[in-house]
């Protein structure tokens, strides 16, 4: 959606096995997403927005999003951690009648044809199936007072990766090829799945004033990084996790006032973990790498916000709304990256692959975890001063109190 605005470019990377967004030529990583006012800025990969950077998946159940906008340049000082697009959302409410929708996609391989390499070599053509399907519902609790919205999606499908030997095979040694002949080379499918969830109350005690409470829940895994020369039992199984809860309150004084506060929590999380354990990895340069992957990570984000958005309308040559805010996040950050965990043996032509001329295996405490406050304020000004001309003009201040994990001390064994 957020590509049919002029001056964004979407990328579906396959080799990068991720989706961006970009606009301008900026980096995807200076994008920000806000859905019912929560920023979806993913501190620890990249600093982009949802971690989509390393996803094929949806970040967010489309059946919950209401409306939205896409701000290409000029954006508000409200919009905290951006330099480039800024995408804002309004979630779906239910109302006084129940109301309801399902959709489903399907796709097999025969509606997909293989690639030219695969047809050339022979290949069988690998299992393949696709679903994605989704359900949402809406409709009173208490009529006038009290409402409800619930959506759910799902989607799986198989992904398939080619495993190939190199082309330095028929010179190697009967020994090595009969070591390699044990893997399994080909087409070969493994799955992604993924399940998201919305639900949402929304409670209106009196005609100026609205309180909601929602929740979503992504859940994202898919076993990746092998094919090509690099055997099945290389694989790490991948996993996005997301948890997001906002209670919000609005409230209307007069014509020309309006507050929204909102209290929000939010969990990111983002793992690449071994598929198989115990066979130590051995890459046979030019003919094939076996064994379990020898690098993992397991990052997670965890934020507490407090937020509160103070509006004025009034007119004085024009129409202007005088918008100002707070926002105070404490941040936690739960990070492990563990290189060559799992031994790492490298064998080459020139000893005839029989033993490895080079070896690797990390020691050591992978992981750190610290804490880090962030506090915004802004203030702005939206002047309207014709129906197709208007002038934004703001300040915003911003303060990290532990952003680079500052208490750290390299460890003296290290420094000797």
């Amino acid at each position: 959606f957020a590509r049919l605005a002029p001056g964004v470019q979407f990328t579906d990377n396959t080799d990068a096995q991720g989706q961006v967004f970009r606009s301008g030529g900026a980096n995807p990583k200076q994008v920000n997403v806000f859905i019912d006012g929560l920023s979806y800025k993913n501190d620890i990969i990249q600093g982009g927005a949802f971690m989509q950077d390393s996803s094929r998946g949806n970040p967010f159940p489309q059946g919950a999003v209401q409306e939205y906008q896409v701000l290409t340049q000029n954006y508000k000082a409200e919009y905290e951690k951006s330099a480039a697009a800024v995408i804002t959302a309004v979630t779906k409410s239910g109302g006084n009648d129940f109301h309801g929708d399902l959709f489903y996609f399907f796709q097999d391989k025969s509606m997909v044809t293989q690639d030219d390499f695969a047809k050339a070599r022979g290949d069988e053509e690998p299992p393949y199936e696709r679903n994605q399907y989704g359900l949402s519902i809406g409709g009173p609790i208490v009529k006038d007072k009290l409402h409800f919205f619930a959506t759910g999606e799902w989607h799986e499908r198989d992904l398939i990766f080619s495993v190939f030997r190199g082309g330095e095979w028929d010179n190697a040694p009967a020994n090595v090829q009969d070591k390699l002949d044990d893997y399994e080379t080909g087409a070969v499918s493994k799955p992604f799945e993924e399940q998201l969830y919305f639900g949402k109350a929304t409670w209106q005690p009196t005609y100026s004033q609205t309180m909601d409470l929602s929740y979503n829940q992504r859940d994202e895994e898919e076993y990746r990084d092998f094919g090509g020369q690099v055997t099945e039992d290389g694989a790490r199984d991948f996993k996005i996790g997301t948890d997001a809860a906002v209670l919000r309150y609005q409230a209307v004084f007069g014509a020309d006032i309006f507050n929204e506060a909102s209290l929000t929590y939010q969990k990111m999380s983002w793992q690449q973990i071994a598929t198989t354990e115990g066979a130590v990895r051995e890459n046979y340069v030019g003919l094939l790498t076996i064994g379990a992957p020898d690098f993992t990570q397991d990052l997670e984000q965890e934020k507490t916000g407090l937020r509160n958005d103070f509006s004025y309308m009034f007119d004085w040559h024009g129409g202007h709304t005088l918008k100002a805010g707070f926002i105070a996040n404490w941040m936690k950050y739960n990070l492990t990256k563990a290189s060559y965990y799992n031994p790492y043996y490298e064998y080459r032509s020139e000893e005839d692959w029989q033993y490895p001329f080079l070896a690797r295996f990390g020691y050591g405490d992978p992981s750190v975890d610290f804490d880090n406050t962030q506090y915004g304020a802004f203030i702005q000004d939206d002047w309207r001063l014709a129906p197709n001309l208007t002038v934004n003009v703001g300040r915003r201040w911003a303060y990290e109190t532990h952003m680079l994990n500052n208490d750290y001390v390299t460890p003296e064994s290290i420094v000797t």
